[in-house]
């Protein structure tokens, strides 16, 4: 597993970091750092954690997170790399009775792969295989 360190300011009106990934990759570990710009902050004990966002295809995603200290940690899953191009994302800290307390934004690059995962090398017996079966009526005839 590849893991991938950032410092993140929880501080409203932070400029947001980017987060390089692959497309269809979910060989990764985020760990957010957390800090505020202008000064110390507490978080609660039992508070709760989950990064929530929208992909490039405009379709939401939310996962849980863990919580040390003021380290965050997320195991990327590949639905959230599945769509290449930049989507916005927010880590969520949420105090045990519900209130949400802290929101801090972030950005997913997702860079496009160069085959996209359920293309078939064009030397393939299935992709011949394929082709055959979608002129399956005109072989026929």
């Amino acid at each position: 597993m590849v893991r991938y360190e950032y410092d993140l300011d929880v501080v409203p009106g932070n400029v947001p970091i980017m987060v390089p990934l692959k497309q269809y990759e979910d060989a990764y570990e985020l760990i957010f750092h957390l800090y505020a710009r202008t000064g110390g902050f507490a978080i609660p004990e039992g508070t709760a954690v989950a990064i929530r966002g929208t992909k490039p295809d405009k379709n939401g995603i939310s996962i849980e997170a863990t919580l040390s200290g003021f380290d965050v940690t997320v195991s990327v899953i590949k639905q959230m790399t599945v769509v290449a191009g930049k989507g916005a994302y927010e880590l969520v800290l949420t105090s045990p009775d519900g209130t949400e307390l802290i929101t801090a934004t972030f950005y997913l690059l997702v860079q496009r792969a160069a085959m996209d995962e359920d293309t078939l090398p064009s030397e393939s017996v299935i992709k011949e295989l394929a082709s055959a079966i979608s002129r399956a009526d005109e072989i026929v005839a």
